[in-house]
């Protein structure tokens, strides 16, 4: 259980002043019967349990169900200085999300990829440089010289709005190198997965999906997105793909609107900057716009 009586830190913002790359350069952007199978193929078509049943002659019994059972009665605990939101039948959106989607790694799986017995143990906390702090938790997996290492789910909220927030992780030696990330805020999840840095931040090619529908693969830096990446919004539709630079655009891209038409051009820091050209969703130059450079004294 997180630990009541630990000092609350305050959350604040870390804002560096940073100077913006030059752009990107320019980037290529996305526009009879069957023969009988094999025992192996028929075997690659079964349920991934079933598989990891042969991988594993004798099945370990590293992580336990009843201590992810345990996990998900922590999600639906009141969190420190506020209330934990709980449907009719006393679950919370953690917990839902949980039973809904499952684990990241199903329990068979993580025990065919342990290599020492999980254990349960209380999560510092740690300050995610620019991102706030994460309050104390609690820990389930594997642990190498009293460190996180393995796989392994920390449990715990951040400082300011006790939003939860859920790492399932490969570890090494306490920070999480790759995994998923689950936040709830505003009684809504967020998905994050890919490859992390020792700050718990999204640092490489990562995803972020939300229960609205948005969705963005590609870089990210240090927690904000950077690089090559493809936005797409809750519409299914519209978006932007091209490059990215702390969150922001930057460098050549399209942005893509709800009616399928597009515009391709160059953006510094966010803003639109040069000739951007303008097209149907057929593919029919519109018109050009060019847009100068801010000026701020």
């Amino acid at each position: 259980m997180i630990e009541e009586n630990l000092p609350q830190i305050e959350l604040k913002q870390i804002e560096e002043k940073k100077e913006p790359p030059p752009p990107f350069p320019a980037s290529q952007l996305s526009t009879g019967p069957l023969s009988v199978v094999s025992k192996q193929s028929a075997s690659s078509a079964q349920p991934l349990q079933k598989q990891l049943q042969k991988m594993s002659v004798q099945p370990s019994n590293l992580f336990k169900q009843e201590m992810l059972d345990k996990l998900i009665d922590t999600f639906n605990k009141p969190i420190v200085k506020k209330p934990n939101h709980l449907d009719k039948n006393g679950q919370s959106k953690m917990a839902k999300f949980i039973k809904q989607h499952g684990w990241k790694w199903p329990l068979l799986q993580l025990n065919s990829l342990a290599k020492s017995k999980a254990q349960w143990a209380v999560f510092e906390g740690v300050n995610r440089n620019g991102w706030g702090f994460l309050q104390s938790g609690v820990y389930y997996g594997e642990k190498l010289d009293g460190k996180r290492h393995g796989y392994g789910i920390v449990y715990s909220t951040d400082g300011l709005f006790r939003n939860p927030h859920l790492f399932e992780c490969q570890w090494n030696m306490d920070f999480p190198t790759y995994g998923r990330l689950i936040i709830i805020q505003d009684q809504n999840w967020e998905k994050y997965e890919g490859t992390m840095n020792r700050f718990f931040n999204l640092n490489g090619q990562c995803s972020r999906h939300d229960e609205n529908g948005y969705k963005y693969e590609g870089g990210w830096s240090n927690g904000c997105k950077d690089g090559q990446g493809k936005e797409i919004q809750s519409d299914g539709i519209s978006g932007y793909e091209g490059s990215w630079w702390n969150n922001q655009r930057h460098g050549k891209g399209r942005e893509t609107f709800p009616d399928g038409g597009y515009r391709e051009g160059e953006w510094e820091s966010g803003t639109s900057l040069g000739e951007h050209k303008y097209y149907n969703k057929q593919g029919e130059l519109l018109k050009s716009v060019y847009f100068e450079r801010e000026v701020i004294f």
